[in-house]
């Protein structure tokens, strides 16, 4: 390993430990706000920081000539890649166990690739539809500790985890179609902001309270809030510039170390125990992943 590898390798590990404490600080800030509150508040102040660091490199003009499409795309991305994606996982994370919820939103190379095949006319290869069997196969091992799962035994927490899966996996397919248009800076602006306008008035229409100072009396609400801002605003940055330094196929497969701060954080903090049925599931849902990464990036030029 060579020195100028080292920092980027460092940096994905630290972003993958920071995906595992994402869902602890989701239950801490559970204990005084609810999910939409949760959302917005982490996506608003997160907004501000971008602002303030990244103002000078957006370029407002090159924005006004984006067009019609361009700009749906971008909504859809905020609305559902950005917005529902955080909601649904912190949904997961109160409801499911922690290594549920990262070993199940591992699966998002596959909603991408399925999205591909049906919006981007890519081509269907039969290893990776079959490794996309087994690993709903291990999804189910994983939820329900059973050898022979049903959909009877999927929790509710493991199908929001699935649903933002399926919701980041629009963020990735809306950057392939609009990524050389705007910067990644430009998109991460646009999208919490629509973010925001979204979940806001879908909180005021459930009939959450707004937050008062009160509910931040509490050290480990704040601390949950402070953990959701620095991964909204350090994940994407910290995941450019490691890819920039690393080979792709090997940067994507340190994501997956997610797995075991998962299981280890959700041990620690939480005393949460999976049986080896359930972490043969995990193995298996790991293993597709891993190498429908590996078939795909050999399958391109």
């Amino acid at each position: 390993m060579t020195s100028s590898k080292t920092l980027p390798i460092i940096t994905l590990v630290t972003v993958s430990l920071g995906y595992g404490l994402l869902s602890v600080g989701s239950r801490w800030m559970n204990q005084a706000f609810d999910v939409f509150a949760q959302v917005y508040l982490r996506i608003v102040l997160a907004l501000v920081f971008m602002l303030a660091f990244y103002f000078r490199d957006i370029r407002w003009r090159r924005l006004l000539t984006l067009s019609t499409q361009d700009w749906l795309i971008l909504l859809l991305m905020g609305t559902a890649g950005y917005g529902l994606m955080i909601y649904a996982i912190v949904q997961g994370a109160l409801l499911t166990p922690l290594l549920n919820v990262s070993v199940i939103f591992s699966t998002v190379p596959i909603f991408v690739y399925l999205l591909g095949i049906t919006f981007l006319h890519r081509h269907a290869r039969l290893q990776i539809l079959l490794l996309l069997f087994v690993s709903i196969y291990g999804v189910g091992v994983l939820s329900s500790g059973q050898f022979l799962p049903s959909l009877a035994h999927f929790g509710i927490g493991d199908l929001w985890v699935l649903a933002s899966a399926f919701f980041e996996a629009i963020w990735y397919l809306g950057i392939r179609i609009i990524g050389n248009k705007i910067n990644s800076r430009e998109t991460t602006i646009i999208a919490q902001a629509i973010a925001v306008l979204t979940i806001f008035p879908l909180a005021l229409a459930s009939g959450e309270s707004l937050p008062t100072l009160t509910d931040f009396s509490s050290g480990y609400v704040v601390l949950g809030l402070i953990i959701g801002i620095v991964m909204n605003v350090f994940a994407p940055l910290a995941t450019i510039y490691a890819f920039k330094h690393l080979d792709e196929v090997f940067a994507t497969q340190l994501f997956l170390s997610e797995n075991i701060f998962a299981l280890l954080v959700g041990w620690f903090f939480y005393g949460e125990r999976v049986g080896l049925i359930s972490l043969f599931g995990a193995g298996v849902v790991i293993a597709s992943v891993y190498w429908m990464n590996q078939i795909q990036n050999k399958a391109e030029p």
